[in-house]
């Protein structure tokens, strides 16, 4: 058999082709929560990933299509909220929180703070107006 046939080559693409694919059902069903994710989001979600996942492949839509059937069997019922379970909620946060984070620690703009870090050296000057001088530039 000659290596450098065309028989030859399409023979291995078809063969890689199959490994890649097969790799590919094993590793995501396997994987519980990246198959909920994959059905959750939805079939042109899942064709995004595949295109990216066998791109330069002998593949087509309908493979695409048949695997997302599979993992839909796999996910079993309403895999949205199955999802759910795996995803922690976070609570929205407390008046608190959000009054606390308004607050702000201006300590570094001080001359102290800056003597601190710069140890004594001359630093940069200290700008409270961060707004660019237009002006300035164009002398």
């Amino acid at each position: 058999m000659d290596v450098f046939s065309r028989h030859h080559q399409q023979r291995e693409v078809a063969d890689f082709t199959k490994r890649k694919i097969q790799e590919t059902l094993d590793g995501i069903c396997s994987n519980r929560l990246l198959l909920l994710e994959i059905v959750a989001g939805g079939p042109f979600y899942w064709r995004r990933i595949f295109y990216k996942t066998f791109r330069g492949l002998a593949v087509n839509e309908d493979i695409a299509d048949l695997m997302f059937a599979l993992f839909k069997v796999r996910a079993g019922e309403n895999p949205a909220n199955q999802l759910d379970q795996f995803v922690p909620k976070k609570a929205p946060p407390t008046d608190a929180e959000i009054d606390a984070a308004w607050e702000h620690d201006w300590s570094h703009t001080s001359e102290e703070a800056r003597r601190l870090f710069y140890k004594d050296e001359p630093g940069p000057p200290i700008i409270l107006n961060s707004t660019p001088n237009r002006d300035a530039e164009k002398n």
